[in-house]
């Protein structure tokens, strides 16, 4: 993806009248195709992108404070334009990095393996009221740490308030999410294993925990996981995915089984082909059987990065 990178320091100097620097990258990408949804026999046109825009600086002491932003038409839907981002801040120094805001908690999507199309295609029926090993709630106000141990890289996350997903919670509020996870390289294999809880207002906890190994060979990266979760009704889940390449094609290949009281199959391939000048095309397959909307999901399409 190519960037467009500002030096402001000029600016901030003949504002401010500071030595204070800053820098500003931008970035941008549209999505144009159609969605064949094999359950519901309707074929949509669609198009879809946004506007990236990355802020970061550097104090004398040498920490490093940065954040995001951006304008977006959504790809999967037809909702309209939106401002995101701006909703937390990054801190970092010595390869540690501390973050406040709106996050999603850490550990809450380890070994949940096997998807591998984009929002674009995801956009189907097909699926959908599938069971599902996720918690209720994921998402809030709250603080999360980011460091190495060892040869390890683990993320901390407390959540204190998720009761409002936008730029501000309250420390005292009656729901809250804490998770972790730790990943470390072995060579041509990496393990990550994570653990996830949300507590809601009122009654039971639900935990989330997972594990998922990925092999890198000459053929592509294997990466297979578990996920189990203690729901009101506990699920388990299982998949595999392959990320390869031909001549220069992207080839994904991915699968998962969710076991809910009933079960939920899920098959999914992808491939992409790039045209030069951040130009690519795609195809991408979703196929769903068991509890949920059965059928298959087809779409085609161009992707464009700025």
């Amino acid at each position: 993806m190519k960037k467009l990178t500002f030096a402001v320091t000029a600016i901030f100097s003949a504002v401010f009248a500071s030595s204070a620097s800053a820098d500003i990258s931008v970035s941008g990408s549209v999505i144009a195709g159609a969605v064949n949804d094999g359950a519901a026999s309707v074929t949509k046109v669609r198009t879809g992108g946004g506007v990236s825009f990355a802020l970061s600086t550097t104090t004398d002491n040498g920490i490093a404070i940065s954040t995001g932003a951006g304008i977006t038409r959504d790809t999967d839907g037809t909702s309209s334009a939106a401002v995101t981002g701006l909703k937390s801040v990054t801190f970092a120094s010595g390869g540690t990095s501390l973050t406040v805001g709106n996050m999603k908690v850490a550990g809450r999507d380890t070994g949940g393996i096997g998807g591998v199309i984009s929002d674009f295609s995801n956009s189907s029926t097909v699926g959908a009221s599938g069971v599902s090993t996720a918690l209720t709630k994921v998402e809030g106000h709250g603080v999360s740490l980011s460091t190495s141990m060892g040869g390890a890289a683990v993320t901390a996350a407390m959540l204190y308030d998720l009761t409002n997903t936008d730029n501000e919670g309250a420390t005292n509020g009656t729901t809250g999410a804490a998770g972790v996870e730790i990943s470390l390289p072995m060579g041509a294999l990496a393990t990550t294993v994570g653990f996830a809880q949300y507590d809601p207002a009122s009654g039971a906890s639900e935990q989330t925990s997972g594990v998922s190994a990925a092999y890198t060979m000459a053929a592509g990266t294997l990466t297979v996981g578990y996920q189990s979760s203690d729901l009101s009704t506990d699920a388990t889940a299982t998949g595999a995915k392959l990320v390869t390449s031909m001549g220069s094609a992207s080839l994904s290949l991915g699968y998962k089984t969710v076991k809910k009281s009933t079960t939920t199959n899920t098959t999914q391939v992808a491939i992409s082909q790039p045209l030069g000048g951040g130009a690519s095309i795609f195809a991408e397959v979703d196929n769903s059987s068991g509890t949920g909307t059965a059928g298959t999901a087809f779409s085609i399409g161009t992707s464009v990065s700025f």
